[in-house]
């Protein structure tokens, strides 16, 4: 038994690239495949478009400078243009990935691992005195939770 799930909105857009249909042939179920090399109904999209190398690197130096996230985001709303393209959606999130592709404010990303990541910071902060953490449990083997004094 073959399970079709939905790839589209409820409006009818694609998510993905492919698009299965259950179709019979000479009593015979097959499916066939449509392929879609795009996305469709957003590729024009604003909100889609990654920011210019240029407008993130304004940015970052903003950032280094040491402006805070909510001053330039109130900053870039107030001098929007009929041009400003992309720039005038940036949110948060697109602050946050300039520090980490910047290395702004000390951004490190110990392992390529989220969980691995979190437990060099909870041992970092373990043996450097700025302990914040009271109780940390990972998943593993022996599933025994950390208690941080």
């Amino acid at each position: 038994t073959i399970k079709f799930d939905s790839f589209e909105r409820e409006n009818g857009e694609f998510l993905s690239n492919i698009r299965p249909e259950k179709k019979t042939y000479y009593s015979t179920e097959n499916v066939v495949v449509q392929y879609f090399p795009k996305h469709t109904n957003h590729e024009n999209q604003l909100d889609h478009l990654r920011l210019s190398e240029s407008d993130r690197a304004a940015v970052a130096g903003r950032l280094k400078e040491g402006v805070s996230e909510k001053k330039i985001l109130q900053d870039i709303r107030e001098e929007i243009t009929v041009d400003s393209g992309r720039k005038m959606l940036i949110e948060k999130k697109d602050i946050h990935n300039i520090k980490r592709d910047f290395n702004i404010n000390g951004y490190i990303k110990r392992h390529e691992v989220d969980a691995v990541s979190v437990k060099l910071w909870t041992h970092e902060m373990k043996n450097n005195g700025e302990n914040c953490i009271v109780f940390f449990s990972s998943k593993s083997r022996d599933n025994q939770g950390m208690t941080m004094d």
